[in-house]
């Protein structure tokens, strides 16, 4: 898969969470965020990665079959700062913290009084 296709992909996803037009999903790895769409679905992770020079970030793609097609683990900016902010709007889209403090704030008023 072309590195510069799989960049404009990275965008449109950014362009998309970010105005809540895209919902990510926890998957079972703690770091590992996922967007299923009809045509595939798309992973975003933060990896521990051991070599400094790459980013510890990748974008994963899979087709309908589960098989991976295309793969970006950034090893310069502003790739590297591009899929962290894509992985801290996935996290927040899968996650919804603020959702959860509302949530929480809410029946705490309800058991307390």
């Amino acid at each position: 898969m072309d590195p510069e296709s799989i960049r404009g992909l990275m965008m449109r996803l950014t362009n998309g969470t970010h105005a809540g037009k895209l919902k990510w999903e926890e998957t079972a790895e703690e770091e590992d965020f996922r967007l299923i769409l009809d045509a595939g679905i798309i992973h975003i992770r933060r990896t521990n990665q051991i070599r400094p020079d790459f980013g510890k970030y990748a974008l994963l793609i899979f087709n309908k079959n589960n098989t991976l097609v295309g793969r970006l683990q950034p090893e310069i900016d502003p790739d590297k700062s591009n899929l962290s902010r894509l992985f801290d709007l996935a996290r927040n889209s899968a996650l919804n913290p603020s959702g959860l403090l509302d949530r929480l704030e809410e029946e705490l008023k309800k058991r307390s009084g």
